[in-house]
């Protein structure tokens, strides 16, 4: 709570006389209400298909299709789109496409290892979920700290 509250301090009295103008904008409301419905029934079969035995479950199915159908015509809307709520054109930058798509796999392989890494000590080798959270605790804080290359830009 002191630092919540310490950060906020600083924030406010820093950032005090440097708002921007605000202006008021169109919301692409059938993307949106595509992109939620995608994404929640995503996160739902994700989150209670192992429960339900996966697709062996008419439940975990529709909601596979749900979500497929809605990201697809989401992503057909988005593209004709004049404002809309994904800005699908910036994938035609190479650069911006490259650095998604890496940045991406990165956080996949690192989730991934944070994830796996203490089911598979718990399971293969037996530790106790108290060990395997003391031997993956480094991983965690290595996403905590920043190498700085003690070069400063200039323009």
């Amino acid at each position: 709570m002191p630092i919540g509250v310490f950060s906020a301090a600083i924030a406010y009295f820093v950032l005090r006389g440097h708002e921007t103008k605000t202006t008021q904008q169109c919301i692409d409301g059938v993307g949106l209400t595509l992109l939620v419905i995608g994404v929640a029934s995503l996160q739902m079969m994700l989150d209670l298909g192992k429960d339900r035995d996966w697709f062996s479950s008419n439940f975990i199915v529709t909601l596979a299709i749900v979500s497929a159908v809605s990201l697809a015509f989401m992503f057909a809307w988005e593209l004709t789109e004049q404002e809309p709520v994904i800005d699908l054109s910036l994938f035609r930058d190479r650069n911006f496409a490259m650095g998604v798509l890496i940045t991406s796999l990165g956080f996949l392989a690192f989730f991934g290892s944070v994830v796996v890494l203490p089911l598979w000590l718990q399971t293969v080798l037996g530790y106790t979920p108290w060990l395997a959270g003391l031997a993956t605790a480094p991983v965690g804080l290595l996403a905590c700290c920043r190498r700085s290359s003690g070069r400063t830009c200039t323009g």
